[in-house]
């Protein structure tokens, strides 16, 4: 703002009127150069766009704040939005590209019904998505990511409504567990830490959608820990808000009421659409991973070698390529060799002290319409693969908005 022109401060056109903000290097990418010098800016960084409006702290004699946005901050009815923006920077940016949009359309008058587009960049889109797949290949397999990758992609997806035919509030592969709120929902404990991760590969590929980010690291962290390869498609669309919380299953009773794991597991992925067989080619998954005392609670095995077992301690070998590492030691895993992706979650004899078996892993095994699943992939680590392949790819679809029909394939890359 300028004395000259609004008049809403005492700072005005040119270098010995402005602020100390007003005259330094304030753009995204360090260029010099501000344009016409001097006024008193609301942030530091002027010409860059993120959510400092929010952050920066008040008062301060070198930056604009006006009783219009004091208003913001302390209003019963804006302050919630206020501080959603202040602690969640891609709320923002989401939020502020939709009312953006809105506005730029108000009272408009078009030339053709529906107005003209610019066509999506397909090619500059799928080169991105190239890139960053052969970056995010080579720091999974350095950082041995694999489990809590898998987890946070399902996460994304186990959200979905089958019955619901609008988007996004149907849930699904959209990206909404970015958000706070539904970060903190209590089966997705833990999963702030992927969300970082995939946080670097947004940062450095802006235009890549987060459900596509999330969905890539999935099926990468598959194929790194020996599993089968997935076709994936791409182009997803994000969501602009979270979704409610109790969509997951429950590990332990009392299952939400229902009256055993079985009828849980049925009721939880049969809203998303998948078979008896599906759930139980889907649930092999945890022959990667590991259960943590802090994080779901079924388990006293937390983190620490202290905490650990004879397989998280470190000490016990869990890649499929033989190196050494698992991250960070502790917890509980249903299997042996818990970063190799292969049918022992069905083979592994049972019960074993240092290894987790929940009642809903258990109902895989006993009950009628489950067990032969059970049995196929116990007798056939191929068959396994195969299905699994499948409805992981149906997992990565579900509820998810494609930016052109079909989405964007990329071919098969080499580990």
């Amino acid at each position: 703002a300028f004395k000259e022109r609004s008049g809403t401060t005492e700072n005005g056109y040119g270098a010995k009127k402005g602020t100390k903000h007003t005259s330094s290097v304030v753009r995204h990418d360090g260029r010099d150069g501000v344009g016409l010098m001097g006024g008193k800016s609301w942030t530091k960084n002027w010409l860059s766009f993120d959510n400092s409006y929010f952050t920066e702290k008040r008062p301060d004699n070198d930056l604009l704040w006006l009783p219009t946005d004091k208003a913001l901050q302390t209003d019963p009815k804006f302050s919630p939005h206020f501080e959603k923006y202040a602690q969640d920077e891609s709320a923002f940016r989401a939020d502020y590209a939709e009312v953006h949009k809105q506005l730029s359309e108000l009272g408009s008058k078009w030339v053709v019904p529906g107005g003209i587009r610019l066509e999506f960049d397909v090619a500059g889109y799928r080169a991105a998505l190239s890139e960053c797949e052969r970056e995010m290949i080579a720091a999974i397999d350095e950082e041995s990511w694999f489990p809590i990758l898998i987890r946070l992609a399902w996460h994304d997806s186990g959200s979905f409504d089958v019955s619901n035919p609008v988007w996004p509030a149907c849930g699904g592969a959209n990206g909404s567990i970015r958000f706070k709120d539904e970060l903190n929902h209590g089966a997705n404990a833990g999963l702030a830490k992927a969300k970082l991760f995939i946080g670097r590969f947004k940062e450095k590929y802006p235009m890549l959608s987060w459900a596509d980010l999330m969905q890539m690291a999935s099926a990468i962290s598959v194929r790194l820990a020996g599993g089968p390869k997935i076709q994936m498609r791409y182009g997803r669309l994000d969501a602009d808000e979270p979704v409610k919380e109790g969509n997951l299953p429950d590990a332990l009773p009392p299952f939400k009421g229902e009256p055993n794991a079985a009828t849980h597991l049925r009721n939880v992925f049969y809203r998303m659409g998948f078979s008896d067989r599906e759930i139980v080619a889907l649930s092999g998954a945890h022959t990667l991973g590991r259960a943590f005392k802090e994080r779901s609670g079924v388990t006293e095995n937390g983190y620490g070698a202290k905490k650990a077992t004879q397989y998280t301690s470190g000490e016990f070998v869990a890649r499929p390529d033989g190196r050494d590492g698992v991250g960070f030691v502790g917890g509980r895993s249903w299997t042996k060799s818990w970063l190799t992706f292969d049918n022992s979650y069905y083979t592994q004899p049972r019960p074993e002290g240092d290894l987790l078996w929940l009642p809903t892993d258990d109902a895989l095994r006993t009950d009628p319409g489950f067990a032969p699943y059970f049995e196929l992939y116990r007798q056939s680590n191929d068959a396994f693969l195969i299905d699994y392949a499948d409805a992981h790819k149906a997992l990565s679809e579900i509820g998810s908005k494609w930016v052109i029909p079909g989405g964007i394939t990329l071919p098969m890359s080499k580990l």
